[in-house]
C-alpha cells in the first residue's frame, strides 16, 4: 500500500511537472531588445575650436524595453551670453528613443510663443511661432524666419532621414533687398560664401570620409564659420544652430527561451518527466488501480 501511494505521489508530481513544462514552452516568448538613441543641440558657439557657449545636449536612449525615453528642453537664450548672431527667437531641443528601435531628434530656433513636437513617425512639427520671430545677424546678411530647425530619424532596420526646416525664412543682404529662402534646403546649401572670411551653410552635413557608423545620421540647420582659411585649423568663430543626430540603433536578434547549449538537457528532462508521468500515473489509472 505504501509503495502504491508513493508511486501515485511521484506520478502526480511528475505529471504536474510535465504540464508546467509544456505550459512554459507554450507561453514563453523570445525577448526583443532593439536599442535606440538620439541627441539634439539648439546652439553652440566655439572660438578657436573650443566651445565657448552651448545649450548642451538633449539626449534619449532606450535599451529596447519599457516606455519611450524623451527629452524636451527650451534653453534660455541667455545661455549663449553676449553673442550677437542670434538676436531673437526661442531655443528648442527635443529627442525621443523608442523600444521598437526607432529614434528622432529636433532642434533649433522658433519664434516667440512657438513649440515643437516630434510625431509618431519622427516628423518635427512647429506650432504657435510668431511670424519672423527668429532673427540672425550674420554680419553681411540678416535672416528672419518663423523657425529654423534640423530633424532626423533612425531605425534599427538601418533606415535614416535628416532634413532642415526654414519656415517662412528670408535673407536680407547688406545694401540689398530681401530674398525668400527655400523652406527645405538641400545638403550643404551655401547661403554666404566669402571664402576664408565667412561662410554660412544650411543643412550642414558631416563629411562622408571617414564614413559615420552604419545606421546613424546627423546634420545642422545652420553652420556659420568666420576666418577659416587655414587647412586643418578650426575657424576663429564657429556657430551652429540646430544640430541633431540619430542612431546607430542596434538590431538585436531574438533571444531563445532555452539557450541552444541547454536544449539537449531540457529535452532530456522533459522526456524523463513524461515517462515517469506515464508509468506511475497514467498506466495505473488505465488499469483501474487508483484508490479512492
Amino acid at each position: 500500500m505504501k509503495s502504491f501511494r508513493l508511486r501515485r505521489t511521484v506520478g502526480k508530481v511528475a505529471g504536474a511537472g510535465l504540464v508546467a513544462a509544456v505550459a512554459l514552452g507554450m507561453t514563453a516568448t523570445p525577448a526583443f531588445a532593439d536599442t535606440s538613441t538620439a541627441t539634439a543641440n539648439a546652439a553652440t558657439l566655439s572660438i578657436g575650436g573650443a566651445t565657448a557657449l552651448t545649450t548642451g545636449l538633449c539626449t534619449s536612449s532606450n535599451p529596447g524595453s519599457g516606455a519611450n525615453n524623451t527629452c524636451n528642453q527650451t534653453p534660455n537664450l541667455t545661455l549663449l551670453g553676449t553673442q550677437t548672431a542670434i538676436t531673437a527667437g526661442l531655443l528648442v531641443q527635443q529627442t525621443v528613443a523608442r523600444a521598437d528601435g526607432t529614434s528622432a531628434a529636433c532642434a533649433g530656433l522658433v519664434g516667440p510663443g512657438g513649440t515643437i513636437q516630434i510625431g509618431t513617425a519622427g516628423q518635427c512639427t512647429v506650432s504657435g511661432a510668431a511670424p519672423g520671430g527668429v532673427q540672425l545677424n550674420l554680419g553681411l546678411a540678416t535672416v528672419h524666419a518663423d523657425a529654423i530647425l534640423a530633424e532626423c530619424t533612425a531605425s534599427s532596420t538601418g533606415g535614416t532621414t535628416r532634413s532642415v526646416q526654414l519656415v517662412n525664412a528670408t535673407v536680407a543682404l547688406l545694401g540689398g533687398g530681401t530674398t525668400p529662402i527655400i523652406s527645405s534646403p538641400p545638403a550643404n546649401d551655401t547661403a554666404i560664401n566669402l571664402g576664408a572670411l565667412v561662410t554660412a551653410t544650411f543643412n550642414k552635413q558631416p563629411a562622408t570620409s571617414p564614413a559615420p557608423p552604419a545606421g546613424s545620421v546627423s546634420t545642422s540647420a545652420l553652420d556659420v564659420a568666420v576666418l577659416s582659411g587655414l587647412p586643418g585649423v578650426p575657424p576663429l568663430i564657429h556657430l551652429t544652430v540646430g544640430t541633431v543626430s540619430c542612431g546607430p540603433n542596434a538590431v538585436t536578434p531574438l533571444t531563445p527561451v532555452i539557450p541552444a547549449a541547454g536544449a539537449p538537457i531540457a529535452i532530456g528532462m522533459l522526456l524523463i518527466s513524461g515517462f515517469i508521468g506515464w508509468r506511475f500515473w497514467w498506466v495505473p489509472r488505465q488499469a483501474g488501480t487508483v484508490e479512492a
